[in-house]
């Protein structure tokens, strides 16, 4: 495992996109609201402490998408961050070979409408994070219960991450298909 850093730094462009390809696990888009300093006008963002990253997914059954958010957290983990999964339920599948941060959210009330659910239970998941995980430097919202709330969340920098094998699929067979 990775000896943490005392600063990490992250390569972004001038609009604030990451640099590369998105395939090396230290490139992380952090906009201009986290608290630093840019080097240089082009290249890296560089933290005073370890950035704090929380996965938020409902349950780490043994399926695909939990696999990812214990496959990302073990990487990140390994790049130096500080990394807390919070689930609505306490059904654990999967084992990760490391001692991650899991928290059980318990306050995510299914018997309030859809509709205004994630307005009302946002705040209240906020306040829950930035208690048990402390002020976050990315929040990622992984599953369709979880994005419902957190499409209404005011932490910065909080990205709903989609999972499907659709994009893959397009890709292979783009020259194949047919519109019509």
């Amino acid at each position: 495992q990775a000896e943490p850093q005392e600063s990490a730094i992250f390569q972004v462009q001038k609009d604030g996109r990451p640099i590369g390809n998105g395939d090396q696990a230290n490139q992380v888009f952090l906009s201009g609201k986290q608290k630093g300093s840019f080097i240089n006008s082009g290249g890296f963002f560089r933290m005073s402490r370890r950035p704090t990253i929380v996965m938020v997914i409902p349950d780490l059954k043994g399926n695909g998408a939990e696999r990812v958010v214990l496959t990302l957290a073990t990487g990140f983990e390994q790049q130096g961050c500080n990394v807390h999964i919070v689930v609505f339920h306490d059904f654990i599948e999967l084992e990760s070979g490391n001692t991650l941060n899991v928290h059980e959210f318990k306050h995510h009330h299914r018997w309030i409408p859809r509709s205004i659910r994630g307005r009302i239970i946002a705040p209240i998941l906020d306040r829950f994070i930035t208690h048990h995980c402390g002020k976050p430097d990315l929040v990622l919202s992984n599953l369709m219960p979880v994005d419902r709330i957190l499409c209404h969340s005011g932490l910065p920098n909080t990205f709903l991450v989609v999972h499907t094998v659709i994009g893959k699929e397009l890709l292979d067979n783009r020259h194949n298909m047919t519109i019509g």
